[in-house]
C-alpha cells in the first residue's frame, strides 16, 4: 500500500488533488478513525453507530442502513460532477480544514467486485434514506486495508 502525505492549499486541493481521484474509488476519513482503521487493518462499517458520524444525516444514510462501508465512486462522472461549486467540492471544502489532516484510502480494482452502485439500489431506499448523488457507492463488507491501493494524508495549509 503506497502512503503519500500531502500538504495543499485550497486552490491546489480543488484543481489538482480532487481531480486526479477521478476514475478512483474511495474511503474518506478523518485522523481518528484513520488510527482505529490501522488498528484493526480495516475499515469497518457504522451500522452499529458506534463511531463519529462523518455527517449529521449519516445515520440515516443508505451506507449506514446496509451496514456497508461508504465510498466515493468516481470510476464514470463528469467534470459537472466534479467541478467548481459541485456538491463534490462543496462536501470536502466544509471537512477538510487547516485543524488535522485528512485521509484518502484508495481502493485497488480486485476490491471493485463488492461494490454496490446507486443504480444497484432499490428505488425506495434512495426515497426514504440520505447519499450523494451520482458518485457514491458501497463496499458491502468491513473493507481490509489489503484492498486498498494508496493513501493519501491530506493537511490543508493556508494561503496567507
Amino acid at each position: 500500500m503506497k502512503r503519500v502525505k500531502k500538504l495543499l492549499n485550497e486552490k491546489d486541493l480543488f484543481e489538482k488533488f480532487l481531480p486526479s481521484l477521478r476514475g478512483k474509488v474511495f474511503h474518506f476519513t478523518y485522523s481518528k478513525s484513520w488510527l482505529l482503521i490501522q488498528k484493526t487493518k480495516k475499515v469497518l462499517s457504522n451500522k452499529e453507530g458506534k463511531f463519529i458520524y462523518g455527517s449529521v444525516h449519516s445515520h440515516q444514510s443508505i451506507g449506514n442502513y446496509l451496514g456497508a462501508v461508504c465510498l466515493f465512486d468516481l470510476r464514470s462522472v463528469s467534470e459537472m460532477i466534479l467541478g467548481k461549486n459541485s456538491l463534490f467540492q462543496d462536501y470536502f471544502s466544509r471537512r477538510i480544514t487547516t485543524d488535522s489532516p485528512t485521509y484518502f484510502l484508495v481502493l485497488n480494482e480486485k476490491a471493485y467486485s463488492k461494490i454496490l452502485r446507486l443504480e444497484d439500489v432499490e428505488n425506495e431506499l434512495k426515497q426514504k434514506l440520505m447519499y450523494m448523488p451520482e458518485i457514491e457507492s458501497w463496499y458491502i463488507d468491513d473493507l481490509d486495508l489489503f484492498n486498498i491501493e494508496a493513501v493519501y494524508e491530506v493537511s490543508l495549509i493556508s494561503s496567507e
